[in-house]
């Protein structure tokens, strides 16, 4: 009896093809035995590759920029993305959160591949690229068309959209401007989409102070009472008092907003220019709102009747470990390694920060992101204007890790 020792996976059999690279093979052959064809069936370009890029080809060659790179691509790379979407549309997008791939056939298949299953559904725009059923049929998922209306520009309804959601649909793949048809999705459509998003799993929205202009007071309540009402019956609302490009949040506003029923929590910095201004807010808020102690002085802080109930430290970006046990030696009342984990471990950090902020434009994320790419955590330089100051304090912020015994350093 013979064997077919080579079967192929049944589920080949549910990829299809690349209807406009068939179209494309068509029209090569016509135009190989002498007809006149205009193909519109794929979007090849009729102009060459510019100069410039060619050229710069070249010189990466030259240059010896050979073999395997990240797999999410060249870190300088992704860098220059995220750079040139601030540029032109304003929106700022780590570099972490980008992911270099060749062709959109790849993220089409990643998502599918992620997301898709049997008995889950994903919505893909018809008429649209061909290989969104086509990877949705390969994941095991049931592909769910919906409508780009003509007479809406090749657009599509978010009522409409919306109504095909379902308990099963694990992905929505929309595609502005469409590709083949160009179409454009309105942005009132596009909020719609995003406005149901409270409903699939965020818990909170964070309102802080105006950071360009000093507000005042009743201008502040104003906004805080227009996010609680906005957010009402959905996410809770935590009130961050963040004091350096603005004025405080004053005693006397919290007084004013603290009935509003969806705020749940205060989150407090404070520059300690007031005669104890943050116990006095603790102590009094303690009972009606979660106090968020944003400066570390938590082991102080959570004591009653302070009462604070969480803090948020740079460490934990990179040590959450730290964190963890620095709660539970307050939870034993064991001050004295409070106290030496205060002292040699975080003071250490801050006093680097300081040192860094004498040299670089002001902020938290310059030594957070160096802490934690040296644990092989995604990371990148910050923002300009503030200079790349990763190479000049890799040493130090490694020795700083290495004495205070971070856990998986990588270098």
């Amino acid at each position: 009896m013979e064997k077919n020792f080579y079967k192929i996976a049944d589920r080949n059999n549910n990829l299809g093809t690349e209807t406009a690279f068939t179209v494309l093979a068509k029209a090569n052959k016509l135009a190989s035995e002498g007809k006149d064809i205009i193909n519109l069936g794929i979007g090849q370009p009729d102009f060459p590759t510019p100069e410039h890029i060619v050229e710069a080809g070249i010189k990466a060659l030259k240059d010896g920029h050979h073999g395997y790179t990240q797999s999410t691509g060249i870190p300088k790379l992704r860098e220059a993305v995220s750079n040139d979407i601030f540029r032109r549309h304003n929106v700022n997008v780590s570099p972490d959160k980008i992911l270099i791939v060749p062709g959109g056939k790849v993220i089409i298949f990643f998502s599918a591949m992620l997301l898709g299953e049997k008995n889950k559904e994903i919505l893909y725009p018809n008429p649209g690229f061909p290989i969104y059923e086509s990877a949705i049929n390969y994941s095991g998922a049931k592909a769910i068309p919906y409508k780009l209306s003509e007479s809406m520009g090749f657009s599509f309804s978010a009522d409409n959209l919306l109504n095909k959601v379902n308990d099963k649909t694990s992905l929505v793949i929309i595609n502005s401007p469409a590709n083949p048809t160009g179409g454009v999705v309105p942005k009132k459509e596009l909020e719609k989409l995003a406005n149901v998003a409270k409903d699939f799993g965020y818990d909170f929205l964070q309102v802080s102070c105006p950071f360009y202009f000093k507000h005042t007071e009743d201008d502040f309540i104003e906004y805080v009472r227009a996010a609680s009402s906005a957010a009402e019956g959905g996410p809770g609302i935590i009130l961050y008092n963040t004091f350096w490009t603005s004025t405080s949040v004053s005693n006397q506003l919290i007084e004013k907003i603290k009935d509003l029923p969806n705020i749940v929590g205060l989150k407090w910095a404070t520059p300690r220019t007031d005669a104890m201004e943050f116990e006095d807010v603790t102590s009094t808020y303690s009972s009606r709102f979660t106090i968020i102690d944003n400066n570390l002085f938590f082991p102080y802080s959570a004591m009653k009747p302070l009462n604070a109930k969480a803090f948020e430290v740079h460490m934990c970006n990179f040590w959450p470990e730290w964190g963890a046990k620095l709660i539970n030696e307050i939870n034993k009342r064991n001050f004295e390694e409070v106290a030496r984990m205060m002292i040699e471990e975080a003071m250490p950090f801050y006093k680097l920060w300081v040192e860094i902020e004498t040299n670089y434009t002001s902020g938290d994320g310059y030594l957070d992101k160096l802490c934690m790419e040296l644990v092989g955590l995604p990371s990148s330089r910050c923002r300009p204007p503030t200079r790349d100051m990763r190479e000049k304090y890799r040493q130090k912020t490694l020795d700083y890790m290495k004495k205070i015994k971070v856990p998986h350093l990588k270098f």
